[in-house]
């Protein structure tokens, strides 16, 4: 694996892995290993946390079997089912001091270091759920009618607001036009191997809007 610094030429080596995943600290990331020829859905992972000039950060870790780290949090690493279970993708955060799982989620759509954003299965009226890692509180935000949130991200700082890119497929119909941007809203993406547009799956030409995801830094309740 290699580090290309912003506005650098050069690239430099940090360590061999076959997967990476950011930490929750700036200048640090996760590098994950297995043994050669493994399969990753059964197979438990080991982890090292490394700074940009590949400095070992730590003890390595050994992950549970079946998951890979989606990215470091303050509150632990937020790990990922390596193969979905039932068309759905289930999330774990994990302490890896005790080795425990404080918590569990299904298809999460956005993280950063201090807040988690997921949705679950829903019919209409669907809610995304967003949790702030250091209080605790969550927080229910309400997404336009006959629209999902497939995909998302939160500002580096957690201050902005994040943008799921969403498919809608409203009946009978189905979306093609580029992705709108909505005042007060950078449009943003966070590509990933598991986010497919509803519609996709249906054999329709699936379309993208926007919805804005509001921190909850600085939120009451």
């Amino acid at each position: 694996m290699y580090y290309i610094a912003d506005g650098s030429p050069a690239a430099s080596r940090i360590g061999a892995a076959d997967l990476t995943a950011p930490a929750a600290a700036p200048g640090v990331l996760w590098l994950v290993s297995y043994r050669l020829g493994a399969d990753m859905s059964t197979a438990a992972g080991t982890a090292q946390e490394v700074s940009v000039t590949g400095a070992a950060i730590g003890p390595r870790l050994r992950l549970p079997t079946g998951y890979v780290i989606e990215r470091g949090t303050r509150a632990g690493l937020l790990l990922v089912q390596e193969q979905a279970s039932s068309g759905t993708f289930r999330y774990e955060l994990w302490d890896p001091g005790t080795q425990r799982v404080t918590r569990s989620f299904v298809d999460v759509i956005a993280a950063s270091p201090t807040q988690i954003a997921w949705m679950p299965a829903c019919a209409g009226g669907c809610l995304v759920h967003v949790l702030d890692l250091p209080g605790g509180r969550t927080g229910e935000i309400p997404l336009p009618r006959q629209s999902t949130a497939g995909q998302g991200a939160f500002s580096p700082d957690g201050q902005l607001p994040g943008c799921a890119s969403s498919a809608a497929t409203p009946s009978g119909s189905a979306f093609s036009t580029p992705v709108p941007v909505i005042p007060g809203c950078r449009r943003c993406r966070a590509p990933s191997r598991r986010a497919r547009p509803t519609g996709a799956r249906r054999g329709r030409r699936p379309g993208w809007r926007v919805s804005c995801l509001p921190s909850l830094h600085g939120r009451d309740g």
